[in-house]
């Protein structure tokens, strides 16, 4: 456990050091940083920060482990801060996370953590009725059409013929909110271990290859994430329409000054133009990629010399 800490820790500074140097030396259209250190450490130590949730934790672990969530929260504002500083203070600036944290579960230390997975559902959809997108945000699925000739009608109907072992649908469908031409998905029978995922069945083939198990762990995704937007021609103090996870694409490209592709199926939250590229496809071949030269082998030498490592 304090290796991990330890490991996410080192692995926010090193990512934060990275971001700040090539920021001053490349000066882009876009930076992105991606702190993980919180949903990590969220997963495995969640029990620790609110032990009341849960049975039979030492007092000693809690003491030892309550503040690593609260930690890595504080680590994560003091990095936003110098970031900011080290961007021009006319840049826009999101910070964006697509969901929020709560306790697994009341009454239990653990339990098993099982993930639908989305590359064979989304290769057996495409051979059924063409292409399809399939996105997954913790243990529930989302697909969207891409073709406008496409139906909804024929979507739904692919996928409840995917029977489980016993026969019955193997997903259960959900509206998808401001998006008629995407279906949300959950596990019809949510009972996941090693022994159905070993003899279970979807659509005649085996189960493993649309659902996986994961760590033991004692925190879990709130669907409730947070969206919030600094720059020229935002303005300030004003609550934003509720966000869907598939507005995030349109709307970033809307704040670059780009029309949102046409196959993007959300929207965007902030007067993008209209009238963009027909498809992602197209509007990132007009790109221009931009390659430092790093080479992607670790040298642990300068990581000594730099004091990442001893």
């Amino acid at each position: 456990r304090d290796r991990r800490v330890a490991l996410e820790r080192l692995r926010v500074q090193m990512d934060r050091d990275v971001f700040v140097a090539a920021a001053s030396r490349m000066d882009p259209e876009l930076l992105t940083f991606t702190l993980y250190a919180i949903d990590s450490l969220g997963h495995r130590f969640w029990k620790f920060h609110e032990p009341e949730a849960f049975d039979g934790l030492s007092a000693e672990d809690v003491a030892r482990y309550g503040a690593v969530i609260r930690d890595a929260y504080e680590q994560a504002d003091a990095v936003l801060g110098e970031l900011l500083d080290a961007v021009n203070e006319k840049a826009t600036v999101v910070v964006l996370s697509d969901h929020g944290f709560q306790a697994l579960s009341v009454g239990s230390t653990s339990k098993s953590f099982f993930a639908p997975k989305t590359e064979r559902l989304q290769t057996r959809l495409r051979a059924s009725i063409g292409p399809v997108d399939v996105f997954r945000i913790g243990q529930k699925l989302t697909v969207s059409l891409q073709e406008q000739d496409q139906t909804l009608e024929a979507l739904e109907a692919a996928i409840l013929s995917l029977a489980d072992e016993t026969g019955e649908p193997f997903y259960i469908l959900e509206p998808v909110p401001d998006n008629p031409r995407s279906v949300g998905l959950r596990l019809a029978n949510e009972r996941v271990d090693e022994a159905r995922i070993e003899s279970g069945r979807v659509g005649g083939e085996p189960l493993r290859a649309y659902v996986e198990l994961g760590n033991s762990v004692s925190g879990d995704h709130h669907p409730e994430g947070i969206f919030v937007v600094r720059g020229q021609g935002i303005e300030a103090d004003v609550m934003a329409p509720e966000m869907q996870l598939l507005d995030v694409a349109p709307t970033l490209q809307g704040l670059l000054g780009f029309a949102p592709a046409q196959d993007l199926h959300g929207v965007a939250r902030f007067g993008a133009p209209t009238g963009g590229p027909l498809s992602r496809d197209a509007m990132v071949s007009g790109f221009e990629w931009m390659d430092d030269g790093n080479s992607e082998e670790v040298n642990h030498p300068q990581l000594k010399a730099l004091g990442y490592i001893e």
